[in-house]
């Protein structure tokens, strides 16, 4: 018993190897046909709509238990009531081939790994707001590499219109407070397209503290054709602006191939000229800041393998604390619309570096967590004071 036992985890071992190697070799193109479903969509076959004036559709919600709650150990929690709250839009979790949008409340990697999201990216904006996350039928990542496709637009905009009817529930609750829209990846593409329809340019615009739209090589002809009246952050007091990262390791490749929405269709953001904060010192473009000038980053566990996301398989991992931030862990410096930090060749980030291009995406938040926990509160502190000077 004990040999087959032996031998089945060889044969397993093996497999996730063989599948390593196969995806340094032939990247998006292997991935593309393992994860694209075999259906095409069908929009009566898509899971059951959320309805966002219950809370249980809300992974983040005032009064609710969630990871977006957790405090890293060290960190002072915030002892009054909120000045403002966040709009979190979660990144995508869902590489399944199975269909076109993710199902709510299914026992599945997908589902387990919203909150590790939660505790590693939106509870970053507890100690200055409140915040609110909805579940939605996030696009299947294939939805992305088909994004030209009906299938692929299809599944984006069911994504999206739920995103849009968690903003309007959202609306209702905050009740005429100021607010910050914080998002990652899949996130910010429907942050991007929320902040056109619904933000800029009309009377919710005058309550935007900051926009956090992470993570997703924003082209800065984002400005000019979709937010004109919304511009990028310049300093870390501003407020009413826009900031964006995508961490690479020093030298990192940039990746193609990403979409973004304009309203007169999807773009590919290949070749254009990207916008780039540093938080380290949140300014455009900003030059080098050392690693002494770093805050701390925070490591949490995702408790996944290659194998069990692609297939899906929840690995049991629950969140109930957030470790110690790890202090001045890196330098970061803008280079060519790239945020560019020490490579992690050693400690809990070195998982990130899989291949030649150094793309840290999971870990554009995670690397920088202190610095924009300091800097929301910042930023709300800033926008409090100038609606007060203004009455």
């Amino acid at each position: 018993m004990r040999k087959v036992l032996l031998h089945s985890l060889a044969v397993v071992a093996c497999a996730c190897g063989l599948l390593w190697a196969a995806f340094s070799v032939w990247g998006d193109e292997l991935l593309a046909y393992y994860i694209q479903p075999a259906a095409p969509f069908d929009p009566t076959a898509a899971p059951r709509a959320p309805d966002y004036t219950d809370p249980r559709y809300w992974a983040a919600f005032p009064g609710k238990a969630s990871a977006a709650r957790l405090t890293p150990r060290g960190l002072p929690e915030r002892r009054q009531s909120a000045p403002a709250d966040v709009f979190y839009i979660h990144p995508t979790s869902y590489i399944s081939a199975q269909q076109w949008n993710a199902p709510l409340f299914s026992d599945t990697r997908a589902w387990e790994m919203v909150d590790i999201m939660l505790g590693a990216q939106a509870s970053a904006f507890n100690y200055c707001c409140d915040i609110y996350a909805p579940h939605y039928r996030q696009a299947a990542l294939s939805s992305f590499l088909a994004h030209d496709s009906p299938d692929g637009a299809a599944a984006l905009e069911l994504a999206y219109a739920d995103v849009a009817r968690a903003f309007d529930a959202f609306l209702v609750h905050s009740d005429g407070r100021p607010f910050i829209i914080a998002s990652h990846s899949q996130g910010t593409y429907h942050a991007l397209r929320l902040m056109a329809e619904r933000i800029d340019g009309g009377e919710l615009q005058r309550r935007l503290v900051a926009a956090y739209l992470v993570g997703y090589w924003l082209p800065l002809d984002t400005f000019e054709r979709t937010l004109p009246h919304i511009p990028p952050c310049d300093g870390a007091g501003d407020t009413g602006c826009v900031v964006h990262w995508s961490t690479y390791g020093e030298g990192g490749q940039r990746r193609n191939g990403v979409p973004h929405w304009y309203p007169d269709g999807p773009e590919l953001a290949d070749g254009k000229p990207l916008l780039c904060s540093n938080p380290l010192n949140w300014q455009r473009d900003g030059a080098r800041e050392p690693a002494s000038r770093h805050p701390g980053a925070l490591y949490v566990p995702r408790g996944d393998s290659l194998l069990g996301t692609l297939l899906n398989v929840p690995s049991d991992i629950q969140l109930h604390t957030l470790p110690r931030p790890l202090k001045q862990w890196t330098w970061a410096e803008c280079r060519e619309g790239l945020l560019q930090v020490a490579e992690q060749v050693s400690g809990p980030f070195a998982e990130l570096n899989s291949g030649p291009a150094k793309d840290y995406h999971l870990a554009d938040y995670s690397l920088f967590y202190n610095a924009v926990r300091d800097n929301a509160a910042l930023r709300t502190r800033q926008f409090d004071a100038r609606m007060l000077s203004q009455h």
